[in-house]
């Protein structure tokens, strides 16, 4: 009691807000986020309803409100239909990515973005990032396979019974852009000239992946239908905030940083010699290299993965050469056994934004192993990191290409086994998007 009584009647100040724990610090509290009015958005292809490889192979869509449109939330919506003969049904290729060859972003007339072999970089991306968690959630979104306890697969959804009659599919895909999904995940500004977003089909051999057996299934058509582009807008009902912001976009530009990829074809072929490819990326800030070698018959073989599965299992050794260096000095050995350096360029060149390495699925087995018909094959990649720092709050922290005149080559040396191959590297690089008078421009 004696106690009690000293602790009432100390006139000793009460502790500071510093002192307390968290639980107790109610006069620290969450900022209240501006008023605002939120509605969902869909936006349609106004080219048509229906897109086949063969004909109207390009859905487009126009993107445009009067608000603030928070592209880093959106979904793309759309149906598959595949009729196939023959014993086996087909499946969707790890994603519903592999439809796509290509996506464009355009505005008044100018490419702010363009990916090309589309379904290769987000498959790789995807596999190299996504956790077991992510996989599970997207085989029930973009229709890719479920994960088990050993392995991860090609093949995802079925179309149709193993008849091979075909059937439809119904599934989303959030677009990987620089633009849409961006470093800060910035919304479109409110006020901003419309942007068209463009998808190009894959030819009708590379969209799907056969399963193997007596008589392989082959795809005889292909549709793309019910397409939406589903989006939040939010608009700020503040007029001293909003007035804030029209003079903000009327004084200076308006800048968003963002991943892009750019694409380099080349081809080896089968020689077990050392084989040098061009790249000669001209980039302000590219931030790695990552090259994924198919068989050559892989993109236009119903029966092959051509969009989920690489090999490096005959290459010996392979060396960037990037403004006149080795990039890694010496270049990095790859065997059955020897891996390790090779995996944790792949990890670090294939990273989220503002992380150090990836975090995805694929293992030492699935990194070495070769390709086949299975679904089940290579999962390995070339990359190497040119970061120069991993930092949160800065942009443009990878190698300055476009002031330099040195070639940039990728020289491989390759085991006695190398088939022809087609080989196709992305150039990972910072792109910064600029809203000025309301028009789109961008920096890469």
């Amino acid at each position: 009691m004696d106690n009690e009584n000293q602790m009432m009647n100390s006139t000793a100040q009460p502790p500071a807000q510093g002192g307390l724990p968290a639980s107790m610090r109610y006069a620290v509290g969450s900022k209240r986020s501006v008023a605002a009015r939120m509605q969902h958005l869909n936006f349609q292809p106004f080219n048509g309803n229906s897109f086949s490889p063969d004909s109207n192979n390009e859905i487009r869509i126009q993107v445009q409100g009067p608000g603030f449109i928070d592209v880093s939330k959106h979904l793309l919506r759309l149906t598959v239909t595949a009729v196939t003969a023959g014993t086996n049904a087909a499946k969707v290729d790890y994603s519903l990515a592999s439809i796509f060859d290509q996506v464009r972003i355009e505005s008044q007339g100018t490419v702010l973005e363009r990916i090309d072999r589309y379904g290769l970089i987000d498959n790789v991306k995807s596999m190299y990032n996504d956790s077991a968690a992510e996989v599970k959630n997207k085989s029930a979104l973009t229709l890719g396979p479920d994960i088990n306890q050993t392995s991860i697969v090609s093949g995802g959804k079925k179309f149709g019974a193993d008849a091979g009659t075909g059937g439809s599919v119904t599934g989303g895909l959030r677009i990987r852009s620089g633009l849409l999904q961006s470093k800060h995940g910035h919304a479109l500004p409110m006020g901003s000239a419309p942007l068209e977003i463009v998808l190009r089909l894959n030819s009708l051999d590379g969209c799907l992946l056969g399963l193997t057996g007596t008589t392989p299934g082959t795809i005889t058509s292909l549709s793309v239908s019910n397409v939406s582009l589903l989006v939040p807008m939010f608009q700020i009902e503040s007029e001293q905030i909003m007035a804030q912001y029209r003079q903000v976009l009327m004084s200076s530009p308006i800048t968003i940083c963002g991943t892009s990829y750019k694409t380099y074809v080349n081809s080896l072929t089968a020689s077990g010699t050392n084989q040098v490819l061009q790249i000669n990326d001209k980039s302000r800030s590219l931030k790695g290299l990552v090259t994924l070698i198919r068989a050559a018959a892989a993109p236009t073989t119903f029966i092959l993965p051509s969009n989920s599965e690489f090999s490096v299992a005959n290459v010996n050794r392979y060396t960037y050469m990037v403004g006149g260096a080795q990039m890694p000095p010496g270049g990095i050995a790859l065997s059955s056994t020897n891996a390790a350096e090779a995996m944790d360029q792949a990890q670090k060149a294939l990273a989220p934004y503002n992380e150090i390495r990836g975090y995805g699925l694929v293992g030492f087995t699935k990194f070495t192993a070769a390709v086949g018909t299975t679904g089940e094959g290579g999962k390995g990649v070339i990359a190497v990191d040119l970061r120069k720092f991993s930092d949160s709050e800065r942009c443009f922290v990878g190698m300055d290409t476009a002031s330099s005149a040195q070639p940039m080559t990728l020289e491989l040396e390759c085991a006695s086994g190398i088939g022809a191959s087609d080989v196709t590297t992305f150039a990972v690089v910072e792109a910064e998007y600029v809203l000025q008078a309301g028009r789109w421009g961008v920096s890469v």
